[in-house]
């Protein structure tokens, strides 16, 4: 969860470096727990990589035993450092259980489709806020704090800056104010959204 003063964990579709714990956090956010399975994919990956480099090793020594046929030492040696070194090596190079969380969470954080800047909230249900947009697959990209407090409603003092991307919402989806207003009444959060106000 980032503050109101803070980027988004991951804003861009390649920056680095990054927090593999926050983006994961984040990615939960949007879809639940069900997106554990990821993780457990990506750990999965990342433990194949020193059992591949061992395997490599052990299948060669094994290969090799016999030090009295030259051919088997060398076909143990290549064994040893060739296919399993390789591919594990090639493995790491790609990350493949970063790769899991981050493109996955960037189909959420890409921001290419309408914006909205007309929602007011109070500081302190900014959290619950984001995670509320987040569920609806609306990403609250930022705020600002209102320089002058609303005459009629004082106790709303933050500016959100809410996007969408359009892997998820399709040009004939609503308008994205009317989404972000169903979202913060169905979640009983003060807001004003595009002049309508929002009352728990």
């Amino acid at each position: 969860m980032f503050a109101p003063t803070q980027a988004a964990v991951w804003p861009g579709p390649q920056p680095a470096p990054y927090n593999y714990r926050a983006t994961l956090d984040r990615l939960i956010e949007y879809e639940g727990r069900g997106c554990l399975w990821r993780a457990t994919a990506g750990a999965a990956w990342l433990a194949s990589i020193p059992l591949l480099a061992i395997g490599g090793f052990v299948a060669g020594a094994y290969l090799a035993g016999d030090l009295h046929h030259v051919a088997l030492v060398v076909l143990g040696a290549v064994v040893a450092l060739g296919p399993g070194q390789l591919t594990a090596a090639y493995i790491w190079r790609r990350r493949p259980w970063d790769r899991l969380i981050v493109s996955r969470l960037w189909t959420y954080e890409q921001i290419d489709g309408a914006q909205d800047l007309n929602t007011i909230i109070r500081s302190a249900d900014f959290d619950l806020a984001c995670r509320a947009l987040r569920r609806a697959k609306l990403n609250p990209s930022g705020c600002t704090h209102v320089p002058q407090p609303l005459a009629d409603a004082p106790d709303l003092d933050t500016k959100l800056i809410v996007g969408r991307s359009a892997h998820w919402h399709s040009s004939n989806a609503p308008d994205i104010f009317v989404q972000v207003a169903d979202c913060l009444e169905a979640a009983r959060i003060r807001a004003r959204v595009a002049g309508k106000d929002i009352v728990p």
